[in-house]
């Protein structure tokens, strides 16, 4: 019965992102959550029960039991070294010197590089390179400064560091990576439409477009390097619609729908404990 479970999770985590070949960002939250969380859910219910026992009847087993213990090993392991990279990560900012822009601490990358990021947890803090420093006037780093100061407000890093280790734990599962790029576009939407109402979208636009303009010249002389600004992560297409979001008379990105209810639906293996006898 249990390796029946396994079967039908997977068919229908499988299924439910197939279905979103045709991704729309309202339903985005839901299509990259559910299938992973269903796999957990299921995964932790059939452990709970045991390889011994019967339920509906049919026996329990060994096997599955097995697979779902391997399954959660690997999923707890791959939550660990991405918690460990971000401590390293925090352990490795607060080496760099900090410095006061604006009223805001920061830390200061002194590389060349127009460089702007996020680093820490819960209460992450910002980094900026020299390069951005030397690149943007007093009022775009007044809008660069905004938009971060608003990922801060939501906690973003927080948040989305579980979502990565979701996307890391079922990279198979079809349109992992379209869902992935959806909400990493809603979340700098976001950022830019709450720091637009502090210094203006067109301010914010502005310095966008001379990062990623620098930033193209930077790279066309050094293409060895692999990393991305968080103001424009080479994708013209992503930057072009926060471009035309900021420029619009009410930059509002659109309110992702959670459906709580499908969310709700994954943790319904946690039921079947109650048939197990």
């Amino acid at each position: 019965m249990h390796l029946l479970m396994i079967v039908i999770t997977l068919t229908l985590a499988y299924v439910v992102r197939l279905l979103a070949l045709k991704v729309t960002r309202q339903l985005a939250f839901f299509n990259f959550l559910f299938p992973p969380l269903l796999l957990l859910t299921t995964a932790a219910a059939i452990v709970s029960m045991g390889p011994e026992g019967k339920m509906l009847g049919l026996k329990a087993g060994w096997f599955s039991y097995l697979l779902a213990c391997t399954y959660l090993l690997v999923v707890i392991s791959l939550l660990a070294k991405l918690a460990y990279q971000a401590w390293r990560q925090t352990q490795t900012t607060s080496r760099y010197s900090q410095i006061s822009l604006l009223n805001q601490p920061i830390y200061l990358l002194d590389i060349d590089f127009p460089y702007c990021a996020q680093m820490g947890f819960w209460r992450s803090q910002i980094i900026l390179s020299r390069g951005l420093l030397d690149l943007l006037n007093e009022e775009e780093l007044t809008a660069v400064l905004a938009h971060e100061q608003a990922h801060q407000s939501y906690h973003d890093n927080f948040w989305f560091f579980w979502l990565s280790w979701l996307r890391n734990s079922t990279p198979w599962l079809p349109q992992s990576e379209t869902l992935w790029q959806e909400l990493l576009l809603w979340r700098e939407l976001r950022a830019d439409a709450k720091g637009a109402q502090q210094v203006g979208g067109l301010v914010i636009a502005e310095a966008l477009l001379k990062v990623a303009q620098k930033v193209n010249d930077y790279l066309s002389h050094k293409p060895e390097l692999a990393f991305s600004v968080e103001l424009n992560d080479g994708n013209n297409s992503r930057l072009e619609q926060r471009i035309d979001a900021l420029l619009s008379d009410a930059p509002k990105p659109e309110q992702l729908k959670w459906y709580l209810s499908g969310i709700i639906a994954s943790l319904l293996p946690m039921l079947t404990i109650c048939l197990h006898q």
